[in-house]
């Protein structure tokens, strides 16, 4: 698994905003899933400098229209279990996972610390292809592929993220038709994917949202075979 992303903060990775993150395996740079989650958190920069090789700088540059640097950062614990989930998705193997899964967040100050990310984010700057943060959003649910996991948990419950949860929802069900959801926005969970496959993965809940999801089947799922 290759972690590429935008970065705008220090050259520590520890502060500031990881935006547009896509995980890339194998050979295909085709999109085989998008998941939603609360912010970003313990992934880090592999090193201090931005990716300079043109072939993958072109690959990489297909995925939005913003002109900032890109950067190879680390793998973490939920991208991990992004992978493992959409790899049970498609009934295979990690290890037999070809293509990119995208990673969206509700907000993307960088910080490991759920409530210390909240702070920060009252006051932090957008990415700069944004002029507000409803810009942000419309552009990351433009970008959205299925199969798609909303996991961003109780953060829909939170009143400065509720809307934004909501649009991501309301694209997810009804546009891009991700049945595994139910219909009211408040009868689902949204476990996020490190509860869903490691924390709670005994607990009935998470096994029906995960059952629920493997269920559902797309034109993409039936390809990647």
């Amino acid at each position: 698994m290759k972690v590429y992303t935008h970065f705008f903060g220090d050259a520590s990775g520890k502060e500031g905003l990881r935006w547009r993150t896509i995980l890339q395996f194998g050979s295909s740079w085709e999109i085989i899933g998008s998941v939603v989650m609360k912010n970003p958190g313990t992934s880090h920069p592999n090193n201090d400098s931005a990716i300079t090789d043109e072939d993958l700088v072109d690959k990489l540059t297909s995925f939005d229209d913003s002109s900032s640097p890109w950067y190879e950062f680390s793998g973490d614990a939920t991208m991990r279990c992004v992978a493992e989930l959409f790899a049970s998705y498609y009934n295979i193997e990690v290890s037999e996972l070809s293509g990119v899964i995208q990673i969206f967040n509700l907000f993307y100050v960088k910080d490991e610390v759920l409530a210390r990310a909240l702070g920060k984010d009252k006051n932090s700057k957008l990415p700069p292809l944004f002029h507000t943060p409803e810009e942000m959003v419309a552009y990351d649910l433009c970008h959205l592929v299925a199969p798609v996991y909303l996991g961003f948990g109780g953060l829909k419950d939170i009143a400065a993220y509720r809307d934004r949860a909501r649009k991501f929802f309301d694209v997810a069900r009804n546009a891009l038709g991700m049945k595994y959801l139910n219909p009211a926005f408040e009868d689902n969970p949204f476990f996020h994917p490190l509860y869903l496959q490691r924390y709670g993965k005994r607990k009935e809940a998470c096994q029906e949202v995960l059952a629920r999801f493997k269920a559902f089947t797309t034109s993409s799922k039936l390809a990647i075979k």
